[in-house]
C-alpha cells in the first residue's frame, strides 16, 4: 500500500507540477469562450503538451511534482501516492484545472500583507481529445482529506476591498469613488457546477463563486466553504 499524503503535500506537489507548465493558445481560445481573461487564466490554469508535442516539458513537470515529495514529505514518500499525479504519464494533451480550496481569511503572506489562504486539492483534467480518454470530458484527480470542489474568488486587492481591472487599476462608481464588494457587487456566492462555470463568474460578475466538478453529493464541502466566505464577508 501507498503512503498517505496530507493535503500540504498534495497542494505542494500540484503547485510544483503545475508551476513548471505554460498555458497555449489554443486553452487560452477555450478560456476566452468563456468570458475568462488572459489575466485570470495565465498562472492558474495550465496546459499538458501530448507526448509528442513536448515529452521533456512533462518529464520536467513530474519530476519536479516528485522531488517536492520525496523532499518536503513528512517521512520518505512516492508520488504515486498523490491522486491523480503520475495518471498524466498516460495523458494525451489537454489543460489541467486545479479544484482551489479556500481555507480563509487571515494568513500573512511573504510579502507581509494579510491575505486570504489556498490549497489544491487535486487537479481535474480536460482532454483536447476526448476520443483517447473514451469520451470522457474531464478526468478528476484528488486527495483523501481534500475538499472535492472549487472556489474562486473575484480579482480584488489582497485585503478583499477593490475589484480591480485586467490592468491592476480600480473600477470606479459613476460618482467616483473605488468599486468594492458591497451592496450586491462581490456580496453573493454562486454554487455551480464545473470549474470553468466557477472562474467565469468571478471574471465576469466579480463574484465569489463555489464549483463543483460534477454533481455528485459534495454538500458538508460546499456548506463549509460558503462559511468560511461569509465569515470573511461579515469581517472584510
Amino acid at each position: 500500500n501507498l503512503p498517505a499524503v496530507t493535503p500540504a503535500e498534495i497542494d505542494g506537489a500540484w503547485s510544483a507540477l503545475l508551476h513548471g507548465l505554460p498555458l497555449y493558445d489554443r486553452h487560452k481560445n477555450v478560456l476566452h469562450a468563456r468570458g475568462i481573461q488572459d489575466y485570470m487564466g495565465e498562472g492558474y490554469f495550465s496546459s499538458w503538451p501530448s507526448e509528442k508535442e513536448d515529452p521533456k516539458l512533462r518529464q520536467r513537470a513530474l519530476k519536479a511534482a516528485r522531488d517536492f515529495i520525496e523532499k518536503n514529505g513528512q517521512k520518505k514518500k512516492a508520488a504515486a501516492a498523490v491522486p491523480g499525479l503520475l495518471a498524466l504519464q498516460n495523458r494525451s494533451g489537454g489543460m489541467l484545472l486545479p479544484m482551489v480550496e479556500y481555507l480563509g481569511w487571515g494568513v500573512v503572506d511573504r510579502a507581509g500583507n494579510v491575505n486570504h489562504c489556498w490549497r489544491i486539492g487535486g487537479v481535474v483534467f480536460r482532454p483536447d481529445d476526448p476520443d483517447k480518454h473514451g469520451g470522457a470530458k474531464y478526468l478528476f484527480g484528488h486527495g483523501k482529506g481534500t475538499a472535492k470542489i472549487h472556489v474562486i474568488r473575484p480579482f480584488l486587492t489582497p485585503d478583499g476591498k477593490m475589484i480591480l481591472t485586467p490592468e491592476g487599476k480600480p473600477i470606479l462608481t459613476p460618482e467616483g469613488e473605488p468599486l468594492g464588494p458591497r451592496g450586491d457587487i462581490g456580496r453573493r456566492i454562486w454554487i455551480t457546477e464545473g470549474i470553468l462555470k466557477a472562474n467565469s463568474i468571478a471574471a465576469n460578475f466579480h463574484e465569489w463563486a463555489v464549483g463543483m466538478p460534477g454533481t455528485s453529493g459534495q454538500h458538508d464541502a460546499v456548506a463549509s466553504q460558503v462559511a468560511l466566505i461569509a465569515k470573511f464577508m461579515e469581517t472584510g
